[in-house]
Order: C-alpha cells, then sequence, then structure tokens
C-alpha cells in the first residue's frame, strides 16, 4: 500500500491521529487501574491507526514484532493439532500488545497529547497511592475494588486496584521512568514532573515486591547513565535507589529476608522446573496457561518423587521473563523478543543526540523489564507488557523530527502552548 503526503492531509487521516492519541491516552492512564480498561484503550488506538494509515512499518523493530507474533501464534496452532492444548487464551494477549509501542509514538508525538495524558495519569497514580497505602496500614483484603480490609495483612504489601502486588510495582517504576525527565519535553510543569517521581516511588515501595524494587534501582540507575551524567543528578539518582532498598528492608518481614538469604524461595523451584522444560521441547514450547502448569506439575513430581515441592503443582509460568518466554513459546520466541527490544534501544541510541530523553527512557525501561523480569514473567503477561512498550513508544515519540522524516506523522504546525504555572524544567 502507497502512503503519500496527500493522505497525511486528508480529514480521515487526522481522525485517525485523533482516535490513536485518545487511545494511547487512555492506556497510560489505565496502567495502575485494570487489563480491561487498557485493552478497550488500545482498540481505540488501533482503530484510529487503521484510519489514519500511518507507515509504522517504517518504525524500528517492526518487523520482528510481526515475526514474534507469527511464531507465537503459529507455535500456538501446531501444539492445538498435535499435542490439543489450547489454540486461544487469556494470555495470548502478549502476541499483539507491542502494537502500544506503535501507537505510543503516533499518539505521543505531540507534545500537547503527551502534556494532557501525563497530567491524566497523574490523576490515576493519586487514586492508586491512595488506595495502595490504605491497604499497606490499614489491612489488604481479597475484595475488589479496593481490597482493604482491617482484618487482611498489615504493613506487608499493597497492589492498588491492579490484581496483584507484583505487577503494581512494576506498573509504577515504569510510570516512574516517564515523569523523570518528561518536563522539558512534554510542558509540564517542574512540581507536577517531581510529583508523579515522588507517587510512583511511593507506590513502589508500598507494593513491596522484590521484582517492582529491582526494576526500579535497575531503570534509574540505566537512566542516570544513559544521560552521560550531570553529578548532581547521578547523586540524586544514586540516593534514590538507596532510599528504595532501604525502605524495601524496612519494610520486608524478618522471615522474608531470611527466606531470601537462605536461597529457600518458590522461584528456585519454578527457575529449575524451566530449565528441564526447555530442551524438552526447544521449538514452541509447551504453550502458555495449562500447558505450562500441566508440564509443570509432571516435572515438579519428577525432580521430588517425595512430594516435598508439591506447593508448586500449579505454578502458572517460570516467575522469569526468559525461562517464561523459552519454555512457553520456544526459544526461538525468545530470540525474537530480545531482537524487537534490541532494535528500538539500536535506533534511540542512533538518534541519542536529537533524542536524549527518549535513549534514557528507553534504556529505563528495558532496563526495568530484564532486571525486574529475572524474578516475575512480565513479558508474559498483559498489563505489564502494555507499560513496557507504552513506555517505548514514548521514547519514540519524543523525537518528532525523524517521525516526520519517514512519514509517519505529519509536520507539526506550531508549537503547543503551555498551560499557566510554573515553567517546564530546562
Amino acid at each position: 500500500m502507497s502512503f503519500s503526503r496527500e493522505k497525511m492531509k486528508s480529514p480521515l487521516h487526522r481522525y485517525g491521529v485523533m482516535l490513536v492519541s485518545i487511545g494511547m491516552a487512555g492506556v497510560l492512564f489505565s496502567l495502575c487501574f485494570s487489563i480491561a480498561m487498557a485493552h478497550i484503550s488500545m482498540a481505540v488506538a488501533a482503530l484510529g491507526w487503521l484510519f489514519s494509515r500511518s507507515p509504522v512499518w517504517r518504525l524500528p523493530g517492526f518487523f520482528w514484532c510481526c515475526a514474534f507474533a507469527l511464531w507465537v501464534f503459529g507455535g500456538s496452532v501446531v501444539l492445538y493439532f498435535i499435542e490439543g492444548k489450547a489454540l486461544i487464551h487469556s494470555r495470548h494477549g502478549t502476541v499483539f500488545i507491542w502494537l502500544a509501542m506503535y501507537g505510543g509514538a503516533i499518539g505521543f508525538a505531540d507534545q500537547r497529547v503527551r502534556r494532557w495524558a501525563l497530567y491524566s495519569a497523574l490523576v490515576a497514580m493519586v487514586a492508586s497511592v491512595l488506595v495502595a497505602a490504605a491497604q499497606f496500614f490499614i489491612g489488604l483484603g481479597y475484595k475488589p475494588p479496593f481490597r482493604i480490609d482491617p482484618n487482611g495483612p498489615r504493613f506487608d504489601s499493597s497492589q492498588g486496584f491492579l490484581a496483584k502486588h507484583l505487577t503494581q510495582g512494576f506498573m509504577m517504576t515504569l510510570l516512574c521512568m516517564v515523569y523523570l525527565g518528561q518536563a522539558s519535553m512534554s510542558g509540564i510543569t517542574r512540581r507536577w514532573a517531581w510529583c508523579g517521581q515522588a507517587l510512583a516511588t511511593t507506590a513502589v515501595l508500598l507494593a513491596n515486591s522484590r521484582s517492582g524494587i529491582l526494576a526500579f534501582a535497575a531503570a534509574v540507575g540505566a537512566h542516570l547513565l544513559a544521560g552521560y551524567g550531570f553529578r548532581a543528578r547521578i547523586l540524586a539518582g544514586a540516593a534514590a535507589v538507596l532510599l528504595a532498598v532501604v525502605g524495601w528492608v524496612w519494610l520486608v518481614t524478618p522471615e522474608k529476608i531470611t527466606r531470601v538469604l537462605a536461597m529457600q524461595d518458590g522461584r528456585l523451584i519454578h527457575w529449575e522446573v524451566a530449565a528441564h522444560m526447555i530442551p524438552r521441547h526447544p521449538w514452541f514450547g509447551v504453550g502458555s496457561k495449562d500447558g505450562f502448569v500441566e508440564e509443570n506439575a509432571i516435572i515438579v513430581r519428577e525432580l521430588y518423587p517425595d512430594g516435598s515441592q508439591d506447593l508448586w503443582l500449579r505454578a502458572p509460568h517460570a516467575h522469569n521473563i526468559y525461562l517464561g518466554l523459552a519454555s512457553e513459546h520456544g526459544i526461538p520466541a525468545l530470540l525474537l523478543y530480545l531482537a524487537m527490544v534490541g532494535a528500538v534501544l539500536r535506533h534511540l541510541y542512533r538518534r541519542r543526540l536529537e533524542n536524549l530523553t527518549g535513549w534514557q527512557l528507553g534504556c529505563g525501561a528495558t532496563a526495568a523489564m530484564m532486571v525486574g523480569g529475572m524474578t516475575e514473567h512480565y513479558a508474559g503477561l498483559s498489563l505489564p507488557s502494555y507499560g513496557f512498550f507504552c513506555v517505548l513508544g514514548m521514547a519514540m515519540a519524543l523525537d518528532r523530527k525523524y517521525l516526520e522524516e519517514i512519514g509517519v506523522v505529519e509536520a507539526e504546525q506550531g508549537l503547543a502552548v503551555i498551560p499557566d504555572g510554573d515553567a517546564p524544567a530546562k
């Protein structure tokens, strides 16, 4: 399909871009609320992309993403006909969620859209942190949407509006990256950028998950290192990481610390099982969800016939993105996933002189996924995948000049008007 400047000027194109912008702003808003809202927002953005006919295939990593999707879906077809495994299930969202990266590149290219998306996301973060604080200090219950119960555990963890505290910690880490250094690029005021960072850091501590703390420390460190270091920022970043780690040690119970130090943790069993699973199914894996659960139960009984680890017979995944992708979808799926993320990072690195904030944002988000994902399978879960790819899309969107050169977005007519209040950070 050919693409021309005339199409970009058409009313249908402009309407499509508007839908993409609304949809991606909705995705950003929903990152600390619900997967259902993210799916609906993504559907709006995808519809807008069809109307706008923007050539997203010109963006980095697009064909690697398509290859990943084809391999995962093709593998599920093979497993369906050969082994009778489920063809479609809830964990197949990761086959298409990478589209959020390209929707974000289009929708967030307009500074005005980014600005109001960041302001609206702040509202969602305030609500989530208030609920999380109540869960942590009053008690965490099990009745949604608030899950606040005085009879539940206190001073242990919180999950905001999300289903798990693991997801809450990771999503808030990604949102912290979004507000770190965004003021000058998006026209939000300095105090609101700091507010976003403070809210996200507080939520990460309240979530009290190892994966969230690891992701936060790695993300902040990578963001600062990618900025070619201003001493004050490096010191501030080191202080933030130290505060997060000290805060985690203070919040976590002594029993949990003892188990971690003694390496007596269920994740070790999950990793051992996955390591045995991969050589048996190296090409298409065992399939996610029920396929993994069934194969996991078989291997656990083989490795521990005395029944000492029967507690982990129903493990849903490997709790590790590398072992998870390879065991569920095969080694090629893992390599394709790394290739598509690597292609985006390579692009951001090449454009770092023109788009330093985007390069830092991409490094921070990728570090969060690759390090935090060592203890949780974020690459196989839909909402964390939305967050990761949405942030990568925003990193590319900050380089509007490049997007205009390849015809993905229309040339900007003028500068966005910054709202009254404090001037944006420089």
